[in-house]
């Protein structure tokens, strides 16, 4: 695209924007920087100019550019600051839907919208998108666009022109909050013999929490290709830089899963296990993309979880990824029976193929480590029932007061009816199980505390987490004679730990309690 073109296309925005976005802007304008998205519906761009709306779904990195572009301009108009303010784009045409089991390499750059279910999350991460170098020469300032976790250097000084040396100022560059989800498909609505098609999804700033595992949703983003390693060769693995996301409704939510209002599906264990049979037999380590953790889940755990009759996209009911403000762990599913708080059921997974049972000398007992795991989190979440598998292979426990119990070790194919009727919802709350000893069926105390010993690691990770805060915001004082802005010690917290914005929020406040820091003024710290 020549400059002439490229001051054309920014001009059309502009105009789009003054004909169909005005009052939207203005809006957007008074939040800012609470909000930071313009969302435009594609169908107004091609109502305004169907060969600008024919080139965003052709080049649509470029055209967000140019389109973000014109909305820092317009912002000057109405004497607002919009340099950081997104375009996100919304309801394309048909043609770019894809199912994710369709998506190949060969697509990178392609505009799509696809659906699935989230099935992991991570948390929030503030990551680096615009450096700033200074040249130990000269000291000018280089600014380069960051794409990667390691920080880009510049390849050589915009002033002196000399290849460095470089050192990044954090005070100039620009961080922004970014997460990633793996989507799948739903089993239910696919052809017969069709694989389930999962790829990993970028979020970046203000759409980070519009999902959580376990929801459904429809997202509008770009393919790109992410350069991995196999067998010491490098392998590009197709992803989604998600411009877009919704959360479906219930009743979208029905309709994609071909479910009934109000109802679960019926457990039908039998076809479960036929079809995790076939799996087993038709996976190898050899596997491209491996057969991992995540595959795991999907194929073969989250099947199961339905199997059993569990509303898998119902969070009253099931959650993936579980965790509580009280602790840093999280559970791979938790199950609740009746909707509330704590789960009855803590399932912790294993990579298929990967031993549940050889470990190390713990406390006396011969513990693996897959199974020290799922002990913690089933005292730290205070849930009863503990479910250690790989797909195929299962370890059933149940969490007493003073003990943790065996209950049970089987296979995929020698599943015990006894324990797969207890795992159901609608069994869960009874007070028998078939098989097992009678002493083992009284449910412990509610809110059973943690064991020392692990309340001891989780205080200790986080008293660490608390100091590094604390000597972050102290390294940055001299910076900010009256004091470091919140926003600024968040930013530098959640990109130097490996915690969370809320997370590094609440850090600070219990610093603050107990004085370790203070506000010499309103939204300002300083280390005493």
């Amino acid at each position: 695209m020549s400059a002439e073109d490229d001051t054309d296309l920014i001009d059309s925005f502009r105009s789009l924007y003054q004909e169909y976005y005005d009052e939207q802007i203005r809006t957007l304008a008074d939040k800012h920087p609470d909000r930071r998205s313009l969302y435009v519906d594609w169908h107004d761009i091609e109502e305004f100019d169907a060969e600008i709306a024919e080139g965003y779904v052709n080049n649509p990195d470029q055209y967000r550019q140019r389109a973000e572009k014109a909305l820092q301009l317009f912002g000057h108009s109405v004497e607002a600051d919009l340099e950081q303010a997104n375009v996100r784009l919304q309801n394309p045409p048909e043609r770019t839907e894809i199912n994710i089991r369709e998506i190949q390499s060969d697509d990178k750059s392609k505009l799509i919208t696809t659906r699935g279910i989230v099935r992991e999350a991570t948390e929030v991460r503030t990551i680096l998108q615009h450096a700033a170098f200074e040249c130990q020469r000269c000291g000018t300032l280089t600014y380069v666009d960051q794409h990667n976790n390691a920080p880009q250097k510049p390849y050589e000084c915009r002033g002196c022109e000399q290849q460095g040396p470089f050192v990044l100022v954090e005070d100039e560059s620009e961080f922004v909050d970014s997460r990633r989800f793996t989507i799948a498909e739903d089993p239910n609505t696919l052809p017969e013999d069709a694989k389930i098609g999962i790829i990993d999804v970028s979020l970046e700033d203000d759409i980070v929490d519009e999902a959580n595992a376990g929801d459904v949703i429809q997202l509008t983003g770009v393919i790109h290709l992410e350069q991995t390693e196999k067998d010491g060769m490098p392998v590009f693995e197709p992803y989604v830089e998600a411009h877009s996301v919704d959360r479906l409704t219930d009743a979208s939510e029905r309709e994609m899963l071909s479910m009934p209002p109000n109802n679960i599906p019926d457990p039908d264990i039998e076809v479960y296990v036929g079809t995790a049979v076939q799996v087993e037999a038709t996976t190898s380590k050899e596997l491209h993309p491996p057969f991992d953790e995540a595959a795991t889940k999907v194929k073969l755990v989250t099947p199961f979880v339905e199997a059993l009759g569990w509303n898998i996209v119902d969070n009253n009911y099931v959650q993936l990824g579980y965790t509580t403000d009280r602790t840093d762990k999280k559970a791979d599913y938790a199950l609740f029976s009746g909707g509330r708080e704590p789960p009855d059921v803590i399932i912790e997974v294993e990579e298929f193929g990967e031993p549940l049972d050889s470990g190390s000398r713990h406390s006396d007992r011969e513990y693996s480590e897959p199974k020290r795991r799922l002990f913690e989190k089933l005292q730290v979440f205070s849930a009863e029932w503990g479910v250690l598998t790989d797909g195929f292979e299962f370890r059933v426990f149940r969490n007493r007061r003073d003990n943790i119990d065996d209950i049970a070790s089987f296979g995929m194919n020698d599943l015990p009816n006894s324990v797969i009727e207890h795992l159901q919802p609608s069994n869960l709350l009874d007070t028998t199980l078939d098989g097992v000893d009678e002493a083992l069926t009284k449910k412990p105390p509610e809110n059973t505390e943690p064991q020392a010993t692990s309340g001891r690691v989780i205080q200790t990770g986080k008293d660490e987490t608390s100091n590094k805060i604390r000597d972050i915001i102290r390294s940055k004082q001299d910076s900010f004679p009256n004091g470091v802005p919140v926003e600024k010690a968040v930013d530098y917290g959640s990109w130097k730990t490996e915690a969370s914005r809320k997370e590094v929020r609440e850090y600070i406040e219990r610093l603050k309690k107990r004085g370790s820091v203070y506000e010499p003024a309103d939204g300002r710290l300083r280390v005493p």
